[in-house]
């Protein structure tokens, strides 16, 4: 996730409602790496000062989430690897000298045309299960 946890990219819903997710399935993961990187209390969004507005605005938690880094718990919660950049740049200089990938480095993302294999074949299987619906094969 290069620009933070809430990339533009992996949540086209909005700010607002990628900020309601956060809340409400990771706030745990949320509350602790906003204390634990930032020094701010998520419970302080309960919170109103002596002129009744909140000590923690949503738009305040929404720019500080944007900069959480990837190895953040939010992060991990939201499915990120756990390697760092380091843990990379060790990974293929290992795989550089030794001919073989590193045996500790996470899957690549499947290519392209993989995905497309994958696709093409379950569409092939719901094909036959329509045909075999339509004939009688099975119920």
């Amino acid at each position: 996730m290069p620009d933070g946890v809430l990339h533009p990219e992996r949540y086209s819903v909005g700010k607002t409602l990628s900020l309601a997710f956060l809340l409400r399935e990771h706030c745990g993961a949320l509350e602790s790496d906003l204390l634990k990187h930032f020094g701010v209390d998520l419970l302080d969004v309960w919170r109103f000062d002596s002129d009744g507005n909140r000590k923690l605005s949503y738009r305040r938690i929404m720019n500080l989430v944007k900069f959480l880094p990837t190895d953040s718990a939010t992060s991990l919660a939201l499915g990120a690897s756990e390697w760092k950049l380091e843990h990379y740049l060790l990974a293929h200089l290992f795989q550089a000298f030794s001919g073989t990938p590193h045996p500790g480095l996470p899957n690549a993302v499947e290519k392209d045309d993989d995905r497309q294999k994958i696709l093409d074949n379950a569409r092939e299987r719901a094909k036959e299960r329509k045909d075999k619906l339509a004939s009688g094969e099975i119920n």
